[in-house]
């Protein structure tokens, strides 16, 4: 149970040769599919995309939102990202919003909500809202 044993394994020399060449070949390969990605490319084709999206909310309303995963196609692995922040912070979301509905309910049987000033979510506000995203994302 104690000792170390040593193992020596022959192998014909022509094995080892086609062994390096394939590895070699397989390294190339992997490393041609993972080439850096051209930052400057995905980052003027996300601002098109914001761009366009708040053309389309301004034209549409609220449907302009679903050009938003247009960003997924010009930035692929945008999605990954998006989908852990999901899954580490969506509780949290979940949470806030709970408390939210929570508060304004209390505010609402109270008769408290007269008085609170009114936010009205339409074309203007998405244009204003998505334009300022844009301009600080820049």
């Amino acid at each position: 149970v104690g000792t170390s044993a040593s193992l020596e394994l022959r192998l014909p020399k022509h094995f080892a040769e086609r062994f390096n060449r394939d590895f070699l070949e397989v390294t190339r390969s992997i490393l041609k599919e993972t080439e850096e990605p051209d930052f400057t490319r995905i980052l003027a084709s996300s601002f098109l995309v914001r761009a366009f999206q708040c053309v389309v909310c301004l034209a549409y309303g609220s449907w302009g939102l679903l050009v938003g995963p247009l960003q997924f196609l010009v930035a692929p692995l945008s999605f990954t990202g998006s989908f852990i922040r999901l899954l580490t912070n969506g509780s949290d979301c979940l949470l806030h919003y709970m408390c939210s509905l929570c508060v304004a309910a209390l505010l609402y049987t109270l008769g408290a909500l007269s008085w609170l000033p009114t936010l009205t979510i339409d074309a203007t506000f998405m244009v204003v809202f998505f334009s300022i995203d844009f301009a600080l994302n820049c």
